[in-house]
C-alpha cells in the first residue's frame, strides 16, 4: 500500500494545492468548531482546485461526535472521499456512511492494545481499513500539537493499520516513521507558522515523509531478500 502523507487543517486553496504539488496523497478539512473549521462550501473550492490538476488526491473530511445526519450533508456539498471520524464510533453508522472511514483513537494514559486491537476488529466488519492515531488530550479532539506516544504507537502500528498523527513537523516525521513504522502519517500544526498554513513547511513535511517512507521501504524489502 502506498504510505499515507496527509496534511490537515487546511482552509485556502493555494495551500492544498501546495500540498498536492509537493506529494502529499490525502488533504484533509476540519469540518468540527475548532480554529481551522472550514465552510463546506470553501473545502468544495479547495477541492475542487486540486482535483482539476491532482485528480488522484483524496480529500478528507474530519468531524467530532457528529451526528449522521450532518455528515451528509457536509459530504455531499464539499464532495469529500473520506471521513475521520472523532468521538465514540457506532458500528452500524459507520456501515451506513456512504465513505470510507477512518476512526480515530489517541495515545491516552492507561490505553492498551489489545483494547484498541477489539475496537477496531469490530469497525473493521463495517469497512474501516485504517485508523488515525492521535496525541491524547483532556479536552481537544486534535491539531494540538503535542506529541503522541511513539513507543505506544509502534506496538499499536505491529498489528493494527495506524495513520500517526501528534506533533510532527518535518523535522521529526522522519524518526516518527522510522520508530512507529505507521501506514501513514498526519500534520496540521506542524505546517503552520503564526497560526496558519505555510506552503515551504507543507514542502518540507511531504519531503521528509517521503524520504523516510521510501527508506523504509527498501529497508524491508533488503531484508525479506535476505537469507
Amino acid at each position: 500500500m502506498t504510505p499515507i502523507i496527509k496534511i490537515c487543517g487546511v482552509k485556502e486553496p493555494e495551500h492544498a494545492l501546495a500540498a498536492a504539488e509537493a506529494g502529499a496523497t490525502h488533504i484533509g478539512f476540519n469540518f468540527a468548531a475548532s480554529k481551522r473549521y472550514v465552510e463546506p462550501e470553501q473545502a468544495r473550492r479547495c477541492i475542487d482546485v486540486v482535483k482539476s490538476a491532482y485528480p488522484q488526491v483524496k480529500a478528507v473530511g474530519l468531524f467530532v461526535d457528529a451526528l449522521f445526519q450532518e455528515i451528509l450533508t457536509v459530504s455531499e456539498i464539499s464532495e469529500i472521499d473520506h471521513l475521520q471520524l472523532h468521538g465514540e464510533l457506532d458500528a452500524a453508522m459507520v456501515e451506513s456512511l456512504p465513505l470510507p472511514v477512518w476512526p480515530v483513537m489517541r495515545t491516552a494514559p492507561g490505553e492498551h492494545v489489545s483494547t484498541m486491537e477489539r475496537r477496531f476488529a469490530l469497525l473493521q466488519r463495517s469497512g474501516v481499513s485504517a485508523l488515525l492515531l492521535d496525541a491524547y488530550h483532556p479536552t481537544l479532539a486534535g491539531g494540538t500539537g503535542q506529541l503522541a506516544d511513539w513507543e505506544f504507537a509502534a506496538q499499536a502500528a505491529m498489528s493494527l493499520p495506524i495513520i500517526l498523527a501528534g506533533g510532527l513537523n518535518a523535522a521529526n516525521v522522519g524518526d516518527a516513521i522510522r520508530q512507529v513504522r505507521p501506514s501513514g502519517v498526519d500534520v496540521s500544526s506542524g505546517v503552520e507558522r503564526d497560526g496558519r498554513k505555510d506552503a515551504e513547511l507543507i514542502r518540507a513535511f511531504v519531503a521528509a515523509a517521503r524520504a523516510a517512507f521510501d527508506h523504509s521501504m527498501k529497508v524491508g524489502a533488503s531484508s525479506q531478500e535476505s537469507p
